[in-house]
């Protein structure tokens, strides 16, 4: 075959294949319909790749903030832990300080109460001691004698006569009888030689 037979065949294969182009287009219609939903399909993919894509960055944000605030709660935990742990012990100090107060208190009320007693056990003795000294002025004023001459004298001066072989009533009956200065008109010693 030469070269102008092949021409030939290839011009006419042409021309009846060229308006059966039309009817290859019609022949090929699922195919191509195939390929448009195919191709539709790679374009709704792709969108939703974009859209997975971004989802995924977005996640990845997220996480990254989550492990963020996961850290952040952490050290807030670990904080208020030893808050925690400091308050306690201050709690324990500020008990200790309050059972010690405590303590000191009670002891000293206990002392304050024991005070009390002694001096209700001291103004006691001494109402009863002021009560005794009265008792013993009394009687001293009853037994003494302002008489500077009267050798029975209670308490003594240096100017008091040695005592008598004899009692105190004979010397002072015996002296008023010889008209001592303290007699009263019946013989009876004065009341006013005694202090009360």
């Amino acid at each position: 075959m030469d070269l102008s037979e092949i021409t030939t065949m290839l011009g006419t294969l042409l021309g009846v294949l060229t308006p059966l182009g039309g009817a290859g287009a019609w022949f090929y219609r699922k195919q191509n319909k195939r390929l448009k939903e195919a191709e539709t399909k790679l374009a709704e993919v792709s969108v939703d790749k974009g859209r997975i894509e971004a989802k995924k960055q977005e996640t990845d944000r997220l996480l990254a903030q989550i492990d963020h605030q996961q850290g952040t709660i952490d050290k807030l935990t670990e904080r208020n832990e030893k808050l925690v742990q400091m308050n306690a012990e201050k709690e324990d100090r500020h008990q200790q300080d309050i059972k010690d107060w405590q303590d000191r208190f009670d002891r000293a009320t206990d002392r304050t109460r024991e005070v009390q007693r002694e001096r209700e056990q001291l103004a006691n003795d001494k109402v009863a001691l002021v009560e005794q000294i009265g008792e013993l002025k009394l009687e001293l004023a009853r037994k003494k004698c302002e008489d500077t001459e009267c050798p029975f004298r209670r308490p003594p001066t240096a100017d008091t006569p040695p005592m008598p072989d004899m009692a105190r009533d004979e010397w002072h009956a015996a002296r008023d009888g010889a008209g001592g200065s303290d007699t009263e008109t019946n013989g009876k010693r004065s009341i006013a030689n005694y202090k009360i």
